[in-house]
């Protein structure tokens, strides 16, 4: 089995290496391949030539569309690039967690199948399974698109986290689908030749996956279930809800994804007791932390919307008891370094520099915002440094940003001059551009030279309603590697040369901001970790 020659050759300008096929079918094949900085994709290659006109059609504007609308989310698989040639359309996407311990053997995918085939899971794995689910279904289906193929085989692991793969039969909504995918997973009534609803199908499919789950039996054994859960009261809730979710007559199923979470929570109400009491706790005033934060932001940006100016400084800091939330490291050994969560101001160690010092605004609570109105000029920016603080060996640095300027520059080096011109600048050098709550790598400078290979472009920012983009960042500094992360995605590496492992024991970290127009930057938990070494 070999790549055809048009896709090959697309590989090798691209810098791309086969590692392995790992899946085909009647007209396509999946690899397992290898970036130019040793990540791992899925590469997913349809011969057209094996389909007729309409089906590949379908299949290629479904995936340009699910790009279009789906960027880096939780729940489900990230595709970073596609391509099409005269006889093929292929596109990469993310890979699944390998469950195959030996490095050396071949790659197998962790999917909810493999893992029914060992065992059912607990009614808690259950539960958590099925609420991550949710959310991806919750997002494609708010970007009109149905899956039409949802079962054990097509949800994969990734970093332990559920998520939809196998997006061939992806579509539009449509309230009147006919049959595809998988008999088992799919409303009775298609087979019977009757259309359905496009969102009555996917929670068919994903009311048989509960199913699964929670009694480890395939879909043909529905609504069968093992003697020793005869009798358990949680499967007798699950079989209550499964009997609306399964249903033959689509009149009785659940019509939308949070008619049907709320009827699955109920198989759970110790979880939602949980959950109220959290909830009372916060507004009691008992934990302030995260969540304060992002609605601060959020409602300061519905105020400056409609009146053109923020609030003012808030002076007094709060009095009930402040949880802080922090950032956790790639590597859990790790240990810190330095920490700051900008909460009521900053510590000395910063040298923070700002173009308008009106703009820097110092709240009670925790973050360092940065916002700028209508009436300021042009030029603007915010510099934070690290001038005092060297660096150890092997490191991991991490920050969250939430912003919602149209545009912003960010750059972020590892020098040791406060110099941010890429053209004296000595040492790393990661410029990236927010440009309507899209977040892009534009370039990466060393030693005052940009990268031969750019970076290959992708939207990576999580992108919310009026432009505002969140993302948490790291650097990374292990071994001879260095790695930009945003929202747990490798960015960029390099390799780096022994000049540049000598010019890393004495860097210095700092960013800097640019931005034209007005808006808002909250910067907050930036963690310096002292990362175990593999040298």
């Amino acid at each position: 089995m070999s790549i055809p020659k048009e896709i090959s050759k697309w590989m090798e300008q691209s810098q791309i290496i086969p590692v392995e096929c790992c899946g085909h079918g009647g007209y396509g094949e999946i690899w397992l391949v290898r970036a130019p900085f040793g990540q791992n994709w899925a590469l997913k290659i349809i011969d057209k030539t094996k389909l007729d006109k309409t089906a590949w059609e379908r299949e290629v504007h479904a995936i340009q569309k699910y790009r279009a609308a789906i960027g880096l989310e939780q729940n489900l698989l990230y595709i970073q690039q596609s391509g099409e040639l005269d006889d093929y359309f292929f596109y990469l996407m993310e890979t699944a967690d390998n469950r195959n311990s030996n490095a050396n053997g071949p790659y197998e995918p962790d999917t909810l199948e493999y893992r029914l085939q060992e065992r059912r899971l607990t009614f808690i794995e259950t539960k958590d399974c099925i609420h991550g689910l949710l959310n991806g279904l919750q997002i494609l289906h708010k970007h009109g698109l149905i899956h039409r193929d949802i079962k054990p085989a097509n949800i994969f692991f990734v970093n332990g986290k559920p998520k939809f793969g196998d997006l061939g039969l992806v579509t539009e909504y449509n309230p009147t689908l006919s049959f595809a995918g998988t008999e088992g997973f799919c409303p009775p009534s298609l087979l019977d030749g009757k259309q359905v609803d496009g969102k009555l199908w996917d929670l068919y499919s994903l009311g048989m996956v509960v199913y699964c789950c929670a009694t480890g039996y395939p879909s043909a054994g529905f609504p069968e279930v093992p003697d020793d859960l005869m009798n358990n009261p949680r499967m007798e809730k699950i079989n209550h809800f499964l009997a609306r979710a399964c249903s033959p007559d689509p009149r009785e199923c659940y019509k939308n994804v949070e008619e049907f979470r709320t009827a699955f929570n109920a198989c759970f109400p110790e979880a939602q007791q949980r959950g109220k009491q959290f909830i009372a706790s916060l507004l009691a005033g008992v934990a302030i932390g995260f969540a304060v934060s992002a609605s601060w932001f959020l409602i300061s940006r519905l105020i400056y919307t409609s009146n053109q100016s923020y609030p003012p400084v808030i002076q007094t800091p709060i009095s009930t008891p402040l949880v802080i939330s922090t950032i956790q490291p790639f590597k859990r050994n790790s240990s810190k370094l330095f920490e700051d969560s900008f909460a009521q101001g900053y510590k000395e160690d910063w040298d923070i520099k700002v173009s308008d010092n009106q703009s820097l605004r110092k709240i009670g609570i925790d973050g360092l915002f940065w916002n700028l109105d209508d009436t300021a000029k042009p030029g603007n920016s915010l510099t934070l440094a690290l001038p005092s603080l060297s660096l150890p060996v092997n490191f991991e640095i991490a920050w969250e940003c939430f912003g919602d300027f149209d545009k912003c520059s960010l750059f972020v080096a590892l020098s040791s001059v406060e110099s941010q011109d890429s053209s004296s600048h000595s040492g790393f050098l990661f410029e990236f551009l927010e440009n309507h709550g899209n977040v892009n790598l534009i370039s990466v400078t060393r030693n005052g030279k940009k990268v031969e290979q750019p970076p290959i472009p992708a939207t990576m920012g999580n992108i919310e309603d009026n432009n505002v983009f969140i993302t948490t960042n790291r650097i990374v500094k292990d071994g001879k590697k260095l790695t930009f992360y945003l929202d747990e995605q490798a960015m960029y590496s390099l390799k780096l040369t022994e000049q540049d492992m000598e010019f890393l024991k004495d860097s210095r970290f700092s960013m800097n901001y640019r931005t034209e127009n007005a808006g808002t930057a909250i910067i907050k938990n930036f963690t310096v970790f002292i990362v175990p070494g593999l040298e």
